[in-house]
C-alpha cells in the first residue's frame, strides 16, 4: 500500500499535468483539475476579491487549452501551508511571477493565497486576460 503524498508532491504533480505547456484538451485535463480542487476551494487573490471554484476551473481551462506553463522556481512547506513561487508563462503574454500559499486537505487545494501585492496583481491581470 503506498503512503499518501505529501503536501509538497501534491503541488508537484499539479504544477507538472495541468500547467506543463503540453498540447490537451481541456476534456483530457477537467478530471485531474477535479482531483486537485476540493469544490469549496477559495483562492484569496487580495484586496477582498477572490476566485471559486468555477471561476478557478474557467482559468486552468483556459491555461490548458493556452498551453500555458508554470516555471516553478520553488514549493515547500511553510508554517502556513505549502509554499510555491514561480512564473505564469501563457504562449504571446509576459511572464508574471507569482507567490502563494496554499492550504491542501485529503491532496486537494482548500484554500490559496497570494504572498504579496506583486503575486496579486499578476492573477488579476492573467486572469483577465485569459478568461472569457
Amino acid at each position: 500500500m503506498s503512503s499518501p503524498l505529501t503536501d509538497v508532491e501534491v503541488m508537484t504533480e499539479f504544477y507538472s499535468f495541468l500547467y506543463d505547456g503540453k498540447d490537451r484538451t481541456w476534456d483530457d485535463a477537467k478530471q485531474t483539475f477535479e482531483s486537485y480542487y476540493h469544490p469549496d476551494v477559495v483562492y484569496d487573490v487580495g484586496g477582498g476579491s477572490e476566485l471559486r471554484y468555477e471561476q478557478l476551473m474557467a482559468f486552468a481551462k483556459a491555461a490548458v487549452e493556452g498551453n500555458a506553463i508554470f516555471e516553478v522556481d520553488k514549493i515547500e512547506d511553510t508554517e502556513d501551508g505549502t509554499y510555491s513561487s514561480g512564473w505564469m508563462v501563457f504562449p504571446g503574454k509576459p511572464k508574471k511571477y507569482v507567490q502563494s500559499v496554499s492550504k491542501i486537505e485529503d491532496g486537494k487545494f482548500v484554500h490559496i493565497r497570494n504572498v504579496d501585492d506583486a503575486s496579486t496583481q499578476a492573477v488579476r491581470e492573467t486572469v483577465a486576460e485569459v478568461v472569457p
